[in-house]
């Protein structure tokens, strides 16, 4: 039988000529995992060097079809994601590999390839509020699962100390019971899995745990009033940086125990488009709105109206073409997303509503016609981005505004619908060459390892000549996750290499550069990847953002030219962060006009760091935001960032326009690294070296240095593995920032 299905490969064009293998491949096994990808795993030949491994895969024998090469030598294992198979039905994967001199093995298997479990989900709803000294407990519910013993609860990732999850009867009943000890926001992330058919569930929560507290309860209704379910309410209390969340009941009710006592604003948002949001009372932004005051052991109650919407539906149409042929694409997929659902690019107006991000959101996506067109209806004066990609395409970003494809989602450009638009077209930049070679992988939370979905942007860091040799630029293709995380670029060069930065679509993530610990916020000191074949398991480990206050940094990113004219600077990633904890609290993108705002912070010091992959870093000073009422000019603070173009050759600039600390290079490093400084004038700098507990280490740097740029090499020979922080003194700013000496 195996002989037969050799044969038949072979006529298939599997094989060029009937041999016998020289090679064996041994142990070749299959898993089938929770999101129905396929795992191959397999023992190469021993004592032979493996040059290249081929994976085929086909429903029956004659229709095997290359799927992937993987040139690593120390290859032994595949995965086929689950968006390249249907679940119910048989495949036949083939494993090739060839060593140095042309010799080859061959192995198969057969797969079922079972739908991943589905099913499980929560019921149950989570106190979501606390209090210091008063027991918190929590009972778990969910469904598909026809005895409550048969689902097993864990923790993913970390929890507060104290916190236990605790089963009783077999299991039961499953409770979760904490003493919390001190006020504070804990995220909590709890996993069902249903032990036989292995379904998970998933429920992220926070709990808001106050000190002295009182009671927030209220109702929603409409104009005509008719009472709002399932609306959104948020509590802001402004002193703690503490955020509350919960939804309205079927009679537009709701109720907050435990709210920390201060001065609290309260914003609703309504479960659809027909009626607007607003802050209490009927203001459209928080700083047209005055606080109100809760004090310990009171009650304060809350009721909304909430305005019928002027905004209207219109209907929206294009074509997508061929951005080389302007030919008309069939089946191409054509997608849009609200502005505030997407990443955060520029928009300074969200200055005055500084603590809304919201969690990526596709509010309606076609498939062009024939003839490639398409129609959709979306609201009036209402900022959307779009997308449109199709198979052997770059992904575009951004309608066609007369400039063609756009491939960086750094650069995406919102619309705002204006009535009677009619014409909405998108250019998709062909793929340049076929070939093998690709790069895959998946995202996931770094905490509790629970995929994410992100913006992906592969980012060729050679520069390439335009037309007419005229300009020099970057190639940059973008893509977004599957619903598992996954994703993938195709036919890539060969002589090519790549960086790659991931965008998280959940405001509560930061963006990273990849590496092969799992990302990093540093452009220099992402890894560089070679596409040769199939280059799998490119994964990130995204870190979460701690819960924030209302807080805003905001400004514009410009480039100081040649000529002494001043740029905007598109386009540009930055990092608010904090200088006491070195947490990254905040990003955002600059715009087409290179402003840029960072929301959602809590009152404390902060720095600026800009990432462009042409320019490099750029840190601004240290900005004190400094806050324990809202006030939008105590709770925002402007922060530009310039760069300065006007080198020649490998000269550097003389006169910086700030004091400057870029980030270490490398990072991590071992045992030497490179910290780079500039001063706008002549003055007293001292650079100190602290470790993780404060104690100061080095003194590189402690003298009177001109204006311009400064580098010092750092060795840690003599230190022992870890974190260090070291912090540059100078005219009276101080700016800190952390690097990890590997051992």
């Amino acid at each position: 039988m195996f002989r037969a299905f050799t044969i038949l490969t072979a006529i298939a064009g599997l094989f060029a000529a009937q041999a016998e293998a020289q090679l064996v491949i041994r142990d070749l096994s299959y898993e089938i995992t929770i999101y129905g990808d396929v795992i191959l795993r397999w023992m190469p030949p021993e004592g032979v060097d493996i040059s290249q491994t081929n994976i085929y895969r086909g429903t029956s024998p004659i229709d095997l079809k290359l799927i992937a090469e993987l040139h690593s030598r120390s290859v032994r294992e595949y995965t086929d994601h689950s968006s390249n198979v249907i679940p119910g039905n048989t495949y036949i994967y083939w494993v090739r590999v060839i060593d140095n001199q042309g010799n080859w093995g061959d192995e198969w298997i057969r797969v079922l390839v079972t739908p991943p479990p589905t099913g499980m989900k929560f019921t149950s709803v989570p106190p979501t509020t606390g209090f210091v000294g008063i027991d918190y407990w929590y009972s778990p519910i969910t469904v598909d699962a026809a005895k409550p013993e048969d689902v097993e609860y864990t923790f993913g990732g970390p929890h507060p100390d104290g916190m236990e999850l605790n089963s009783v009867g077999g299991g039961i009943y499953t409770f979760i019971y904490w003493h919390p000890v001190q006020a504070g926001q804990y995220r909590i992330t709890l996993i069902a899995t249903h032990k036989k058919t292995r379904a998970i569930a998933v429920q992220e929560f926070t709990i808001t745990v106050a000190s002295q507290a009182g009671h927030v309860r209220g109702a929603v209704k409409a104009v005509d009033g008719q009472p709002l379910p399932n609306t959104v309410v948020r509590i802001f209390q402004i002193q703690n940086h503490m955020a509350y969340e919960t939804r309205t009941d079927s009679a537009g009710k709701f109720f907050l125990p435990n709210v920390q006592a201060g001065e609290l604003y309260a914003y609703a948002r309504p479960p659809s488009d027909r009626y607007l949001a607003q802050w209490y009372p009927l203001g459209p932004s928080m700083s047209s709105v005055p606080p109100r005051t809760l004090r310990q052991g009171d009650t304060i109650e809350y009721a909304f109206t909430l305005l019928t919407s002027p905004k209207q539906p219109t209907w929206v149409s294009g074509k997508v073409v061929d951005a080389s042929t302007g030919t008309p694409l069939a089946g191409a997929k054509v997608s849009f997303a609200r502005k505030e659902r997407f990443i955060h690019i520029g928009d300074t107006a969200i200055i005055s509503n500084p603590t809304f991000l919201e969690t990526f959101q596709v509010d309606t996506a076609v498939i062009t016609g024939p003839d490639g067109a398409y129609r959709v209806r979306l609201l009036v004066g209402t900022d959307y981005y779009g997308f449109s990609a199709a198979a052997g395409y770059a992904m575009s970003v951004s309608p066609d505004r007369g400039n063609g494809a756009e491939t960086n989602a750094l650069l995406a450009r919102s619309f705002r619908v204006q009535d009677g638009m009619t014409s909405l077209n998108f250019a998709l930049q062909p793929s340049m060459v076929t070939t093998p070679n690709r790069i895959v992988g998946q995202v996931k939370d770094a905490q509790n390892d629970l995929v994410k979905n992100a913006v992906i942007v592969l980012i060729n860091p050679d520069l390439q000549r335009g037309a007419g040799g005229g300009h020099t630029y970057r190639r940059y293709t973008t893509t977004i996750t599957d619903k598992n995380g996954y994703y993938s670029f195709e036919n890539l060069g060969y002589t090519s290499t790549y960086t790659l930065l991931a965008i998280p679509l959940d405001p509560r993530s930061v963006p990273m550069y990849y590496t092969r610990q799992g990302g990093t916020t540093v452009a220099a000191g992402s890894d560089v990847i070679s596409a040769l074949g199939t280059v799998q398991n490119i994964d990130f480990r995204i870190e979460p953002v701690s819960p924030g206050g209302v807080g805003t940094v905001y400004g514009r990113v410009q480039v100081l030219l040649p000529d002494n004219s001043v740029a905007p600077l598109p386009g540009t990633l930055l990092f608010a962060q904090n200088l006491v904890t070195n947490d990254v609290l905040g990003y955002a993108i600059s715009d087409s006009t290179g402003w840029y705002s960072i929301v959602g912070l809590p009152s404390g010091y902060y720095a600026v760091t800009a990432e462009n992959m042409t320019f490099g870093s750029a840190t601004s000073p240290t900005i004190p935001l400094d806050y324990t009422t809202y006030n939008i000019f105590t709770a925002s603070k402007k922060a530009d960032i310039l760069y300065d173009n006007r080198l020649t050759g490998t000269e550097e600039a003389a006169q910086p326009s700030s004091i400057i600390l870029e980030q270490n290079y490398p990072n991590p490093f071992n045992p030497g690294t490179t910290i780079r400084y500039a001063v706008p004038a002549r003055m007293n700098v001292r650079l100190r070296i602290f470790n993780a507990v404060g104690a100061e280490v080095s003194v590189p740097v402690d003298a009177i240095m001109d204006a311009g740029y400064h580098t010092i090499a750092f060795d840690g020979a003599e230190l022992a593995g870890g974190v260090y922080f070291y912090t540059l003194e100078a005219g009276g700013t101080i700016i800190s920032r952390s690097m990890t000496l590997l051992k």
